[in-house]
């Protein structure tokens, strides 16, 4: 059964981001035995930030797996014109709220007011959630009375460290591994009845954008396949690297054992 038949409530996690992936992947001619061999990636390093950015989707969506009952939760809601979408919205008795997950593995996060650093480096996380919730609230308020404003949320994903000088206004900047435990913790702000309304409205195919009919399942196992042929390619690789490596090594060590017995 297809997503549009379902409703946008079985969108799966990045779903946006993966049938680009897949698209991309399956429209390149297959790799050479050689290239196998050698462990070169089936996805272009251009490509990498793509299958990043799903990967960390796909771990928030895990992190929200077992919300508790009165909760609701889309993914890769198609929005506007253009292949836009919103990551993750979550709706339930403290509200609504537009998720955009920013996968920086490692790496320290520095936030003060209107500014988020990652690694020393500013980037426009902050501008773009409240844009997306702004966004998302003029939508479902041309739609029902009465909906409170949608609450951006920046889930950042295995972050080294998070540093919070001052809180940004308009959006809160969270651990995607204590995303879950935030929103469950926060006092009620809508009755079940206005929980409903609004998820019907996000569920609504006719919200949004119109997207083509996708077997989700199908493009799910596609996924993964494709992750795991570039997961043993990556094997291979750091294999091959190994073995360069002791080659180089052993022959230094001879060398110099040369070297040594001559002189």
């Amino acid at each position: 059964m297809t997503t549009q038949q379902l409703g946008m409530k079985h969108r799966i996690a990045a779903q946006t981001l993966i049938e680009k992936i897949v698209a991309e992947y399956e429209a390149r001619p297959p790799r050479s035995r050689l290239a196998r061999v050698f462990g070169v990636p089936p996805i272009p390093t251009d490509d990498w930030s793509w299958h990043i950015g799903a990967l960390g989707e796909r771990i928030v969506s895990s992190e929200l797996d077992d919300l508790p009952d009165g909760w609701c939760r889309f993914h890769s809601i198609p929005i506007g014109d253009s292949d836009a979408d919103i990551d993750h919205v979550i709706v339930g008795p403290p509200g609504i709220f537009v998720i955009n997950t920013k996968h920086h593995a490692g790496k320290r996060i520095w936030v003060a007011g209107k500014t988020l650093m990652v690694e020393g480096r500013r980037e426009r996380h902050i501008s773009l959630s409240i844009a997306e919730a702004e966004r998302l609230t003029k939508i479902l308020q041309a739609r029902l009375y009465g909906v409170p404003h949608a609450q951006g949320v920046i889930a950042l994903v295995n972050p080294k460290r998070i540093t919070i000088k001052e809180g940004p206004h308009g959006v809160v900047v969270v651990d995607a591994r204590k995303l879950k435990s935030w929103l469950t913790k926060l006092p009620p702000a809508m009755d079940a009845g206005i929980v409903d309304r609004v998820a019907s409205v996000l569920n609504d195919p006719a919200t949004w954008r119109p997207t083509a009919l996708v077997d989700v399942a199908d493009l799910s196992a596609r996924f993964d396949a494709l992750m795991a042929t570039l997961r043993r390619a990556q094997t291979v690789h750091a294999l091959w690297i190994l073995i360069l490596g002791l080659a180089i090594f052993g022959a230094c060590c001879e060398f110099f054992s040369h070297a040594l017995q001559v002189g």
